[in-house]
């Protein structure tokens, strides 16, 4: 199951990493809590998850970003999971709210997502 999650997330960080627009909702969350920050609905089946917006932390200088799966994903063991809890969070991260939107720092919250994966 692990290696499905860290396929999935190596899945949105291509996505995320080809646009300005993505790599600044992964470097820069906005929003309320309990909504997406990334991929859009359109990309729900490809990917096969999803970062969800969570609280502030670190009074407001980070924002949470929460990995869950899509129940309709591609991968079969991916929708598996949701189909038991699509709610279920399998890592989560806080991100600097003020770092610079680069690739490269995109691409280190997807790198500490991936460290944090659990079953």
């Amino acid at each position: 199951m692990a290696n499905s999650l860290v396929k999935c997330l190596d899945r949105m960080m291509e996505a995320a990493t080809k646009t300005k627009s993505g790599i600044k909702k992964i470097c820069q969350p906005v929003g309320d809590a309990g909504t997406r920050c990334f991929p859009p609905r359109p990309h729900d089946q490809k990917i096969g998850g999803r970062l969800d917006l969570g609280e502030g932390t670190d009074g407001g200088k980070k924002r949470r970003l929460k990995f869950q799966v899509n129940k309709n994903a591609e991968n079969a063991t991916l929708k598996g999971m949701a189909a038991e809890d699509s709610h279920k969070v399998y890592a989560t991260v806080d991100v600097d709210i003020d770092q610079a939107a680069t690739a490269e720092n995109a691409k280190k919250v997807f790198e500490e997502l991936k460290k944090k994966v659990k079953d």
